[in-house]
């Protein structure tokens, strides 16, 4: 494992590949957050189709899951009022579970310190067969560089690992008040996307009832 520092979450996913991400993919749209289906589990058709991606829930269970309090936006026309790349998902409790959402090629595991909060973050990337790939940023919202290792130590993959969809890629360590890992999808070329589409309808009626626990009549992403 390499120690990085000095990157945030957006910074740490430039640096993997090229800097200066512009938004993409297609239009979230509604989501039927009533739909009565098991949350946070289920194996997508086709996960490995080269043409794209389909993916479960990053959680293994919708209930060790609090309201996401923010969700993808390219701009601040979103009921959380400003540009976030991704979907935070909060947890409940120390050693929270977290898999992989499709398979693929674990391509780097990183502990870092965020520049701006001074906090310290594992970053995980994913890498699918198709040109897409996966970023989780375990946050356990501490400056103590203790806990960061604790993080780390707490990743199940290690880089150059090939993983099943639904495999373990770590627990979240939540020490820190609003704990949360950044999950985030990007095409080849470093363009993040909203990730809504690209969701099996399980996890898409899962995340999206979390979501509007905080916000009632939100959607999964914002575009401009």
């Amino acid at each position: 494992m390499k120690l990085f520092r000095g990157l945030g979450a957006v910074a740490v996913a430039a640096a993997m590949l090229v800097a200066g991400c512009n938004g993409g993919g297609d239009d979230g749209g509604d989501a039927d957050a009533g739909a009565g289906t098991a949350p946070g589990v289920g194996v997508a058709p086709d996960a490995g189709a080269s043409e794209g991606i389909l993916m479960v829930t990053p959680y293994v269970s919708e209930s060790d899951m609090g309201p996401i309090n923010e969700a993808f936006s390219t701009s601040a026309a979103s009921p959380w009022g400003f540009e976030h790349r991704g979907v935070d998902f909060f947890s409940k409790g120390h050693f929270v579970p977290f898999r992989a959402v499709a398979a693929g090629v674990i391509a780097e595991v990183k502990l870092n310190e965020n520049e701006g909060s001074g906090n310290w973050q594992v970053s995980v990337r994913l890498d699918h067969a198709s040109d897409y790939w996966v970023l989780y940023v375990f946050e356990p919202m501490t400056d103590d560089q203790r806990d960061g290792q604790t993080q780390l130590d707490s990743i199940s993959v290690t880089e150059g690992q090939q993983v099943s969809q639904g495999e373990t890629i770590g627990d979240l360590y939540g020490p820190g008040d609003g704990a949360h890992v950044h999950f985030g999808l990007y095409r080849t070329g470093g363009a993040d996307v909203c990730p809504e589409p690209h969701f099996v309808q399980e996890a898409k009626d899962s995340i999206v009832r979390l979501i509007r626990e905080q916000w009632p009549q939100a959607n999964m992403c914002y575009q401009d």
